[in-house]
């Protein structure tokens, strides 16, 4: 899905509203973004929002993409990438995710389908700033099949099947405190709006498993994680799918991994 394009930026995104391509009611702002070709956890927005290494991971070798791109890999138990958080003393913290009430998160999402009657592998956790009294929001397997769902507290959302061992491209918009839509491989919108959302700065925000170290851990791996305040349109949402546009890394000071390893990505 990756073009020549560089950069899809909070300007690019105005520029499309603009001209009319999306009619957002919050129009959204690119806050962070991780594209793990750097091989680290810097995003190349602000490093403020560094990720955090959680658990010990193995390469693999991938193609997502195709040309020399790299994909963060969360195939071993008890691992994730934790944006800093205050509950955790991590120190690349920001209050900035904590107060979000209406934000969009897209990602790219490759996940294996895992056998339902194995212990572990119901309900494995794609994403998430919650915990497992289902207080914020999550997107995780869905128990014995291979459909992923959204939740927000308790309201569930079916999103599609995401556990097939292929690329998906998954967005959230939040526009609080009652609507939520996902999106689905550039799919239709796929909206609840009886949810009750309320931000919970406690919480970590956790991509590839639960909120505790290994709880729930993904099988797979993820790409192109970006996180916005506001919400992002149709259009946009489609534009970022079809043209897979990424900001250049930055020139921040490398975070050590840790244990984490990137993979080379898989072009569609």
């Amino acid at each position: 899905m990756k073009t020549n394009l560089n950069k899809l930026s909070s300007l690019s995104l105005s520029l499309l509203a603009m001209l009319g391509a999306t009619s957002s009611i919050n129009a959204a702002t690119l806050i962070s973004e991780w594209n793990f070709d750097s091989s680290n956890l810097v995003n190349s927005v602000d490093t403020t929002f560094n990720g955090t290494g959680v658990g010990t991971v193995g390469y693999a070798s991938s193609t997502l993409f195709g040309g020399g791109g790299q994909a963060l890999d969360i195939s071993a138990a008890s691992s994730a990438m934790r944006v800093g958080n205050s509950a955790f003393g991590d120190t690349f913290y920001d209050s900035t995710f904590d107060d979000l009430t209406s934000f969009s998160v897209s990602f790219w999402v490759k996940a294996v389908a895992d056998d339902p009657s194995t212990s572990g592998d119901a309900w494995r956790e794609i994403a998430t700033k919650g915990d497992q009294t289902f207080s914020g929001w999550v997107i995780r397997k869905k128990g014995n099949d291979n459909n992923a769902v959204g939740q927000i507290d308790t309201d569930q959302t079916s999103i599609g099947n995401a556990f097939d061992a292929d690329w998906h491209h998954i967005v959230m918009t939040v526009n609080g405190p009652s609507s939520v839509s996902y999106y689905f491989d550039n799919g239709a919108a796929i909206t609840n709006n009886t949810i009750t959302y309320s931000a919970i700065a406690s919480l970590p925000m956790v991509f590839g498993a639960g909120r505790e170290n290994g709880w729930r851990s993904l099988d797979g791996q993820l790409d192109e994680i970006k996180i916005y305040s506001g919400v992002l349109g149709a259009s946009e949402i489609s534009y970022l799918y079809t043209t897979n546009a990424i900001p250049e890394p930055s020139s921040a000071a490398l975070l050590g991994l840790g244990g984490l390893a990137l993979i080379f990505r898989r072009r569609k």
